[in-house]
């Protein structure tokens, strides 16, 4: 029995990292590869990626058992270390603009207090101002900038899983046409990929600005972070099988797209 679901019903989804044999443990060791990240730095997130890689696969070619078992371990690693390499390119140049932005608009801030000091409260006023300005609009063009590199990011990293190569990930021209396939299905797959990253981050600083609650915060990361890896996965792969059925090709085991 296929156990999949559509971009355009997105039914299933929600469920689909609880389907599959033995899930509750492999979801285990997955979080626990997570929560070791913050512990011993990069090496158990590459497993972990490495994990997100193999899922997208077998969603991609549509394998009877989407979430594997824990065994291939040096192709969890190379996977993940093509992941890391992928997302620096990606998504390093977006955190050095975002991080920019809150380093001017942090100086701004420091001068505003120390015009302030001196006097000069008109001048300690606009340049507060100016710099809360500037960082607002640092962060609409951000959000925009993200959603346009997830646009172009998941296709190219998908194709990049797909072929097992790390050069693949320069394939322009064949992973572009993946998104001119079914760029509406990407627009949803991503709109909804932050309202469930928005949800989490809200119900975890819930968490951790409550007292009591606060102790759980542990538990918590160890159950939302792969969950939220398999639902993104999930997305991830179905999205881009459903661009390849527009163009009127599929993809199997050992099939190049």
């Amino acid at each position: 029995m296929r156990e999949s679901f559509s971009i355009s019903g997105m039914k299933g989804l929600f469920l689909f990292p609880l389907r599959g044999k033995e899930w509750g443990r492999k979801l285990l060791y997955l979080g626990l590869f997570w929560l070791a990240g913050g512990l011993v730095p990069v090496i158990p997130w590459l497993f972990a990626g490495g994990y997100f890689a193999v899922v997208v696969r077998n969603v991609v070619r549509d394998e009877g058992e989407k979430i594997p078992e824990w065994q291939d371990w040096n192709r969890f690693i190379v996977d993940g270390i093509r992941l890391l390499g992928a997302g620096l390119i990606f998504f390093l140049p977006l955190g050095l603009f975002f991080s920019t932005a809150f380093s001017l608009y942090f100086g701004t801030s420091i001068a505003g207090i120390a015009l302030a000091r001196g006097g000069k409260e008109i001048a300690s006023l606009l340049t507060s101002f100016g710099g809360l300005l500037f960082y607002g609009w640092c962060l609409t063009v951000g959000m925009l900038l993200s959603l346009l590199l997830g646009l172009v990011a998941w296709p190219a990293i998908t194709y990049m899983i797909l072929e097992e190569r790390f050069s693949a990930l320069f394939e322009v021209k064949a992973w572009w046409k993946i998104v001119r396939a079914n760029p509406g299905g990407y627009l949803i797959a991503m709109f909804l990929f932050w309202g469930v990253i928005i949800a989490f981050q809200v119900i975890s600083q819930w968490f951790f600005f409550t007292v009591v609650l606060c102790v759980f915060l542990p538990v918590i990361y160890a159950v939302a972070m792969p969950y939220l890896t398999l639902i993104t996965a999930g997305l991830v792969g179905q999205v881009y099988r459903e661009s390849l059925e527009a163009l009127g090709k599929t993809v199997s085991s050992g099939m190049e797209v």
